[in-house]
């Protein structure tokens, strides 16, 4: 009996000990969050009242709403009554709507943006934005609004429309032919979300592509049709997975995204088919600095069109590579950053605003039409561009970032310039 006793009386002290560790969730609410509704806010956290307390979850949650475009920082009160903690999420919310002015120059152009942007639309995430680009003293546009989620389910939907104008070179066995370059595309899809950070986006749009070849040529008599008009179909799937934490503009983490695209010519009822993958890969380093580096590869099935997918632009992939300076039926592409903050107060009048530094490097080939893939691996026609430049950032709008670079080539004198933009590079 005595032992008997003695079990039940340990069993008793460790049944009270633990209930004394055994803390609830109480309330779950939001602060600071002017035009963010909550119920938007309530689908990024896993805290739940009523169920046990958990540290590890309170900062998963902190770290998923950091994420958010929305917001700018978060922190946490804890309020213990009894056994209960009541939890208080502090937002503090970013700038998400704010026009787009912006200009930037490369070798041979230079143009402008005027329109807005809204990546809290509503107060949901809903994104919305609107432009009139001048680029190559040709008129562009474009209007898209996104639905991540209709209601409380995992599904949304995007809508699009796109003109884009602009001085395009091609490439026939004979030469470079210049045309004049117009694209108009009309678009739909549907949003899937597996998790917070994984979604799937299956799409439709219908565009037209008309070509006019310029008067003047660096060849006499060039080949290939003096104009052109292709109508398509173009049946999208975008996948992607994102493991990336945002502090303010800092970033750390990775992200993935494949786009494979069916694209039917109505014109002579032929398909070809591209696959585009984009790596990215973040690393703090200290306080104040961040490396960054993202990796593309692409593939076209038409590889003896002049008319080609993938283009080498400054404003895109190559800094100081020029204006449209060649195509190809495949890429790849490996830029390289490291940023470091000279400037990101915490406290005073210019709290809000921080000054990067960046070195960077872009290197990448292209597979020119007709080709094959060990052009890929010939040094001759890689490009291989270093150089550097500063970001002016306001901190508390996402991707508030003016952006100035100076590249040039390594490896063939002369090839050199300024690329200034809107937002970071990648």
């Amino acid at each position: 009996m005595k032992y008997i006793f003695t079990f039940f009386a340990l069993f008793t002290v460790f049944f009270c000990c633990a209930q004394q560790d055994d803390f609830r969730t109480g309330s779950v609410d939001f602060s600071g969050n002017k035009k963010t509704k909550s119920v938007y806010l309530q689908r990024f956290i896993a805290a739940e009242s009523g169920a046990e307390y958990s540290e590890e979850t309170t900062k998963q949650d902190v770290r998923r709403l950091k994420n958010l475009f929305a917001v700018a920082n978060v922190g946490v009160r804890r309020d213990t009554v009894g056994r209960r903690i009541d939890l208080t999420y502090e937002i503090t919310e970013a700038l998400t709507l704010f026009p787009l002015l912006s200009f930037g120059t490369v070798t041979g152009n230079i143009w402008y943006q005027i329109g807005f942007t809204d990546v809290n639309f509503r107060g949901t995430g809903n994104q919305i934005t609107a432009f009139y680009r001048n680029n190559d003293k040709r008129h562009n546009g474009a209007f898209y609004y996104r639905v991540p989620y209709w209601g409380r389910s995992k599904f949304g939907t995007a809508v699009s429309f796109l003109r884009w104008a602009s001085i395009e070179p091609t490439y026939f066995p004979e030469g470079e032919v210049i045309y004049d370059y117009a694209f108009t595309s009309f678009g739909a899809s549907g949003i899937y979300e597996f998790a917070i950070d994984h979604n799937i986006e299956f799409g439709a749009n219908y565009f037209v592509e008309e070509y006019e070849k310029l008067a003047e040529q660096p060849l006499q008599n060039p080949p290939g049709p003096d104009r052109l008009t292709l109508p398509k179909l173009l049946f999208k799937t975008n996948h992607r997975l994102a493991k990336l934490n945002y502090h303010f503009f800092y970033l750390d983490g990775w992200d993935n995204n494949i786009i494979l695209e069916n694209v039917y010519n109505i014109r002579d009822g032929g398909w070809f088919h591209v696959i585009k993958n984009d790596f990215r890969y973040f690393k703090r380093v200290g306080e104040r600095g961040n490396f960054g580096l993202r990796a593309r590869f692409g593939l076209s099935s038409n590889i003896n069109t002049p008319f080609a997918p993938f283009v080498l632009d400054s404003q895109t992939n190559i800094r100081g590579a020029g204006n449209r300076r060649d195509r190809g039926t495949g890429v790849v592409l490996l830029n390289t950053e490291y940023r470091h903050a000279f400037l990101d107060p915490d406290r005073g009048k210019l709290k809000n605003f921080a000054i990067q530094g960046v070195a960077f490097t872009d290197i990448g080939n292209w597979r020119s039409p007709g080709g094959n893939a060990a052009e890929f691996f010939q040094k001759d026609e890689a490009r291989f561009f270093a150089g550097g430049g500063f970001r002016l950032i306001y901190k508390k709008a996402y991707n508030a970032v003016l952006r100035v670079d100076y590249g040039f080539d390594l490896f063939r004198k002369g090839e050199r310039g300024w690329v200034i933009g809107a937002g970071q590079y990648f």
